[in-house]
């Protein structure tokens, strides 16, 4: 009798022991939960944050011009950020994927009509990705490349 019960005992140590671990699992398991879930919180309102702010937004099929402090961002449909604000002026509008964009130029208000008068031109893509910041005298889109000027010389970048 006296066996058994060292069995039993050692039995139990061993389950207590086992509840322990999974307990710590567990514990763990959701502590990772917590941190993960207040990350997506705290990514959420530093996007709403940044929306509460911006001074307008311009939607396309597939992003979103944005305005804050007189510099021009992106924003992906959901109103995440895919592009600072760095930029005095983005193109509401893409073709090949490819969006121009400007430093240093002006907002044309003529009464009847308004416009925007580029003074260097830049090229991103509508994923947010910068391929070339604002260094081109004119720049034209077209069948995925882009025809490009610089010192009186034009050139063809695909």
């Amino acid at each position: 009798m006296q066996v058994i019960a060292i069995v039993l005992g050692q039995s139990q140590f061993n389950i207590s022991k086992n509840i322990n671990r999974i307990f710590m699992r567990v514990c763990l398991l959701c502590f990772f939960i917590f941190i993960t879930a207040c990350n997506s919180k705290t990514a959420e309102r530093k996007n709403r944050s940044i929306l509460s702010s911006v001074d307008s937004v311009a939607s396309n099929e597939s992003y979103q011009v944005y305005r804050l402090n007189g510099k021009s961002g992106l924003l992906d449909l959901k109103g995440n950020v895919i592009l600072q604000a760095q930029f005095d002026y983005i193109e509401d509008y893409s073709r090949d994927d490819l969006i121009r964009v400007d430093s240093g130029g002006h907002q044309l208000d003529c009464g009847d009509c308004t416009g925007y008068v580029f003074k260097k031109y830049g090229l991103i893509t509508t994923k947010g990705k910068i391929l070339f910041r604002p260094v081109f005298e004119d720049l034209s889109i077209s069948d995925h490349s882009a025809r490009v000027k610089i010192d009186s010389l034009y050139g063809y970048i695909e």
